[in-house]
This record gives structure tokens, C-alpha cells and sequence, in this order.
């Protein structure tokens, strides 16, 4: 990489490998990102590709919350529980709406946001939005995503009886890839057979 970092995240998107956000050894927030191109075997920056939590936070934030479905790069934003596309074409970001659980509570930290195929996946802290029957706890949703979306419809998953709560989540697709994702600050999550 150009640029050293830590607490970044990465991807794969185009065919590429991207690293967004981070710090450096200084501690700076890095609003740059940088893509590795296997091909060339080569890295290149992409300037202001991360855009950090608009508010100050009380403690140290999460990494980058990103994932990849069908090749587009979506970003939760922890300050404000808004879901973001990135659009490539003018290297910006475009606001898609709210996700359905907390991200705000820890600073990202506690959250799962993964994508597997096509879909987008947000596990974390939940309250139902009833009066008479409240409860809280961990809800899986999940969104097929569109950048062109006027704001996404996310789907309440209702967990299997046989998932198990521990602090990670395990994700096994239809070719039997599996994805661990562990959550950091976390009392419960979910694991998914």
C-alpha cells in the first residue's frame, strides 16, 4: 500500500482490492482509500474515498462498516445509522436512508454488516416498534440494495430456532462459502447455519 494504516476495511469489488478509512501511525482519521490491482500488481489512492462520522465520538469508532453487493460498494455511517452507495463515477457518496438497528450506541462497534450474493445483511441491536408489547435484543435484517433506490426496504429475518447467540456471526452461502464475522463489543449476536 501507499499509505500505512490500521483500522481500515477492505473489499472486493471490480475485480480489485480496495482498503478505505483508517487511521495512521499517528492516529489521523484517513479519508483516502487505495485499490490493488492483481493484474498490474500495482496500488493506487483514491483521494477522499472514506468520508468519517460526522459527529465527534465519545469513544474510538468502529472500522469503515462497508460491504459489496453485485459489485457496489455500500458504507453505513455509525453516527447517524444512514446507509450510503458509493457511486464511481465521481469517486462520491450517495445517502440511501436509514438501517433498522442501532449503529450509533457504540460507535459502530457490536454491529454486523456483511453482504452475501446480492444481498445486503445488518445484525445488531433492535427494539420492536410496538407499544404494547415492546422487546429488544439482536434482529437480523437484510436488503437487496440499488444505489438508485429511494430508501431501502430491509426485511426482518425471523432466526431459526437452531442459530445460536455467541460473538460472531457465521454465514454459510447457497456454494457453501462461509463467512465468520466477528463483532467486536458485542453481548450477543447471531450464527447462522
Amino acid at each position: 500500500m501507499e499509505t500505512p494504516r490500521q483500522k481500515c476495511s477492505g473489499v472486493f469489488m471490480d475485480g480489485k482490492f480496495y482498503v478505505i478509512g483508517g487511521k495512521d501511525k499517528d492516529h489521523n482519521i484517513l479519508t483516502s482509500g487505495e485499490v490493488y490491482d492483481p493484474a498490474s500488481k500495482t496500488w493506487k489512492t483514491i483521494p477522499n474515498m472514506y468520508v468519517p462520522p460526522e459527529t465527534a465520538p465519545s469513544f474510538e469508532p468502529s472500522p469503515p462498516l462497508v460491504a459489496v453487493a453485485n459489485n457496489e460498494l455500500y458504507a453505513i455511517e455509525s453516527s447517524s445509522n444512514l446507509l450510503k452507495g458509493y457511486v464511481k463515477s465521481s469517486n462520491s457518496w450517495k445517502v440511501l436512508g436509514p438501517v433498522p438497528v442501532r449503529t450509533d450506541v457504540c460507535n459502530g462497534w457490536g454491529l454486523a454488516f456483511k453482504a452475501l450474493g446480492d444481498e445486503l445483511f445488518v445484525i445488531g441491536s433492535y427494539e420492536t416498534p410496538s407499544y404494547r408489547t415492546p422487546s429488544s435484543g439482536v434482529a437480523v435484517f437484510s436488503w437487496k440494495p440499488r444505489l438508485d433506490a429511494i430508501a431501502p426496504e430491509w426485511q426482518l429475518g425471523a432466526p431459526p430456532p437452531e442459530w445460536k447467540m455467541v460473538n460472531f456471526l457465521l454465514l454459510k452461502d447457497k456454494m457453501g462459502i462461509i463467512s465468520l464475522i466477528q463483532s467486536q463489543h458485542c453481548n450477543s449476536c447471531s450464527v447462522l447455519y
